[in-house]
């Protein structure tokens, strides 16, 4: 797998890679993959149960990977004190069109199993388990707001 930040090659495994706007994340579940990067040539192998971020200029230390991180396989988003925000950048990734989140609760904390694959569900589960309400004032344009 090659991304803007260098390369990895999977030494008989199974992994989780994501692309940021500044690095790249890798999580390997099973076997061990090998980091080299872009423009330093540094090399890492990344053993299972681990995972690192890495950009052009070098690799992360490995740390700990969090197993959540593979339920999108399974059509599941794991949240485990997540702040709302970066819960809705997850469910971005599975919904067409707007979704955002008011400052005032995006600090909020998610913890649950949510459907990956049907957002307006785990939407509708966020606002039953949080002080908050969806606005959905297009098809296509839907906030998470504070419940007033």
């Amino acid at each position: 797998v090659q991304t803007t930040d260098g390369q990895m090659r999977a030494l008989g495994t199974r992994f989780n890679v994501q692309l940021g706007s500044s690095a790249t994340e890798l999580t390997v579940f099973e076997g061990a993959v090998e980091v080299c990067t872009a423009n330093s040539g540094s090399t890492l192998v990344v053993a299972a149960g681990q995972r690192t971020r890495f950009s052009r200029a070098g690799i992360g230390r490995p740390d700990t990977a969090d197993s959540a991180r593979q339920a999108w396989t399974q059509g599941r988003l794991i949240a485990n004190n997540l702040p709302l925000r970066e819960f809705v950048a997850e469910m971005r990734r599975y919904r067409m069109g707007y979704l955002g989140v008011a400052d005032a609760v995006a600090d909020l904390v998610v913890y649950g199993s949510f459907p990956a694959q049907d957002s307006d569900r785990a939407l509708k589960m966020l606002s039953l388990a949080l002080p908050v309400r969806i606005e959905q004032r297009l098809p296509w344009w839907t906030s998470i707001e504070a419940k007033t």
